[in-house]
């Protein structure tokens, strides 16, 4: 079952100071070539919000937010995910995650919790405390290294080539399952967690 939506929704995950830019910028530009994109932008700290909020109604792009109950991206914009404990929705929502926390010199987040997700993975080169990780999961086919100033054409590729986002997707995942059994549990452990 193919989810159109999911396939041309992005997450930015845990992004921080620094980050939210470059990300709207190339998101501004892949949409551009595919006007029904979508983003979800998840701060890693939500008090950043209004700040980040202020960034995207700069560049002009549909935003809602999530802490005024909007359920989803709107097309052609960004979803500001404010709130805490939701990262599982999000990772559901959407085919393509951008890790952040690897634009800037924090080390990166966990890919393991998009991947469990079957998202196709996108990272900057700060991967520093899960480098292991991300060198497997780029073998497997499940994760690519990127930069702000190549991110544009790598989401506009992914979103535009659902086939390609999804068989990451799958490669991520199933390096996962190689590794940990199947994540149905630990997916629910992590859930319970956040």
């Amino acid at each position: 079952a193919h989810d159109p939506l999911r396939d041309r929704t992005i997450l930015a995950a845990s992004t921080h100071e620094g980050e939210d830019g470059p990300i709207l910028d190339a998101f501004a530009a892949a949409r551009a070539g595919l006007p029904p994109l979508r983003l979800i932008l998840a701060p890693r700290h939500p008090q950043r919000a209004d700040d980040v909020a202020g960034l995207v109604r700069a560049r002009g792009l549909p935003l809602a937010r999530r802490s005024a109950g909007a359920e989803e991206a709107p097309e052609g914009g960004v979803l500001l995910a404010d709130t805490l404990g939701e990262m599982p929705r999000w990772y559901a929502a959407a085919g393509i995650c951008i890790i952040g926390g690897s634009f800037r010199d924090h080390g990166g987040h966990t890919p393991w919790e998009p991947a469990a997700r079957a998202c196709a993975l996108l990272h900057g080169p700060h991967t520093a405390n899960f480098a292991e990780a991300f060198a497997a999961l780029q073998g497997a086919g499940g994760a690519m290294p990127i930069t702000a100033d190549d991110m544009a054409p790598h989401i506009l590729r992914l979103a535009a080539d659902a086939d390609l986002a999804r068989r990451m997707g799958h490669a991520a995942r199933q390096l996962l399952i190689a590794r940990a059994g199947d994540p149905a549990a630990l997916v629910s452990r992590l859930d319970e967690l956040a």
